[in-house]
């Protein structure tokens, strides 16, 4: 006696269609998102290999003073007060980066690897011209930037609002 697949064929058939046409958005849909995952994956990597303190992240926070010459007022004001509260740059542990056009000089904290002022200056995006100071965070993310000289309580104020920060304070006092 010969099976009769009747509507059983019909089914699978119809079955075969819906799941082609189903599978092809999904697969292209997939496919479209791992081509971004791709994109950004890259893009990041590219970004984190070339931040010029990488070496610091999450052991230091760096306040970095950008002018064309070391020899300009507004650098030595910036740094003069910065060095002037060494304890607190400790306790926050908080390092100090002169940036000239050519030079990068350790002002306060450990000596670091050679560090190149072009890469610096084009990570941050300084012109010639510019002077800047920068807070960066444990994190490696930029917190402020002002473009004059800035008391050593608005750096420290920010500092210790930063979570980051509230943490290291609430584990202190235990």
């Amino acid at each position: 006696m010969p099976i009769h697949l009747g509507w059983h064929r019909k089914y699978f058939f119809s079955m075969k269609k819906r799941t082609a046409q189903q599978f092809i958005p999904t697969f292209s849909s997939l496919l479209i998102g791992f081509a971004i995952i791709c994109l950004f994956s890259q893009s990041f990597s590219k970004q984190s290999a070339m931040k010029p303190f990488s070496n610091f992240s999450w052991k230091n926070r760096i306040l970095v003073v950008f002018v064309d010459d070391f020899d300009k007022e507004y650098y030595k004001k910036q740094i003069q007060l910065l060095k002037a509260d060494a304890i607190d740059l400790k306790e926050r542990d908080l390092i100090v980066f002169g940036v000239s056009k050519t030079e990068v000089n350790c002002e306060y904290g450990p000596n670091s690897p050679k560090i190149d002022a072009k890469e610096v200056r084009g990570y941050y995006q300084i012109n010639d011209g510019v002077t800047r100071t920068i807070l960066i965070g444990k994190d490696s993310g930029e917190k402020q930037r002002w473009s004059e000289v800035v008391e050593t309580d608005k750096i420290f104020g920010l500092i210790d609002g930063m979570p980051m920060r509230q943490s290291e304070m609430r584990k202190n006092k235990k």
